[in-house]
């Protein structure tokens, strides 16, 4: 395995004074202050195994810049040093041969799609310091098999896990608050998941087409939600929010709900029978979208008109009355 190894004195590429220097295929940038650099490569290397050093020119290197190493196919090994304390937007984008990346404590920020499309790389330890993960970080990390979230963070971003195929096991911490949009999207292998007491919101499409996960669980006393059997309702039990599309068979929505949310059931294709009570006035759109396997939506008899004007005309053939 070729290694760069990258201490090299820097070589002055810019007329800006102490703006940008060259040293073997990395690029340092002073900051505007000149006290601390950030690196980048310059253009595409065939290094597989790169060290970043810690310092340059006697100042500490801090940060990576943003697409630092955007689509470095070769890049199988990368350890940053102690002292960086940020890694820009898509610095690793694109990786595919990335199988490790050693990131220090004291990192504190990891910025949108940061690591998108490395697709072989299958463990990344987030450091304790991390405060902030950016929306798409781990998108399309197909191999990736378990991840834990740092506990200073307060939100699992926006598709941060979307298409994470390999993934059975996510540890989330109390500090988060909000799982964002189709976060969790299409990570087929994942089975369970808990979310802590003091999540306050949960983004459209958040876990679509998991359809291996049987259950995701919230603590008793969260002012926002509730999960009965791995279901997720609102907090006073009224709305069906989420039902896990893992879980396999039939289910009876239970007497207290008056509405069947938006998304609740979609992509759950493993449902086959789906009994709902009289209690239910609202059921909102895509409620049951993409449920493939679904043959049976029964209803009580004496509502049942009702259920047609609530149902999209493709369903009518599925509707049953007890």
């Amino acid at each position: 395995m070729r290694k760069l190894f990258l201490c090299l004195a820097g070589v002055l590429v810019s007329f800006g004074v102490f703006a940008s220097e060259q040293s073997g295929h990395l690029v340092f940038s002073l900051n505007e202050a000149g006290t601390a650099y950030t690196v980048s490569m310059r253009g595409i290397t065939t290094a597989a195994d790169i060290s970043i050093p810690a310092a340059h020119n006697g100042k500490p290197v801090t940060a990576l810049a943003e697409k630092a190493f955007y689509n470095n196919t070769a890049l199988e090994h990368i350890t940053l040093p102690a002292g960086i304390q940020k890694i820009g937007s898509k610095a690793f984008y694109g990786c595919t041969g990335l199988v490790s990346a050693v990131l220090p404590e004291g990192l504190a920020s990891i910025g949108d799609q940061a690591f998108l499309g490395c697709i072989v790389v299958e463990e990344l330890q987030i450091p304790q310091s991390v405060t902030n993960i950016g929306a798409y970080m781990f998108y399309g990390c197909s191999s990736l098999k378990s991840a834990a979230i740092p506990p200073g963070i307060t939100a699992v971003n926006e598709c941060l896990f979307f298409n994470n195929k390999s993934l059975t096991e996510v540890s989330i911490p109390d500090s988060v608050t909000t799982i964002g949009e189709r976060a969790f999207t299409d990570c087929v292998n994942l089975k369970t998941i808990a979310l802590p007491v003091g999540i306050r919101s949960i983004g459209y499409m958040a876990f679509l087409f998991c359809n291996s996960l049987e259950g995701i669980f919230i603590p008793d006393g969260n002012p926002q939600y509730m999960s009965i059997d791995g279901v997720v309702f609102s907090a006073d039990g009224e709305t069906l929010l989420i039902y896990p599309p893992g879980k396999e068979g039939e289910y009876t929505v239970p007497d207290a709900v008056t509405t069947i949310g938006r998304s609740a059931f979609e992509g759950c294709g493993n449902l086959e029978h789906i009994r709902i009570p009289a209690s239910v006035r609202t059921i909102e759109k895509r409620a049951f979208a993409e449920c493939y396997n679904l043959q049976s939506i029964t209803v009580p008899e004496s509502g049942l008109e009702r259920f047609k004007a609530l149902l999209p005309a493709l369903l009518h053939r599925h509707l049953k009355t007890y």
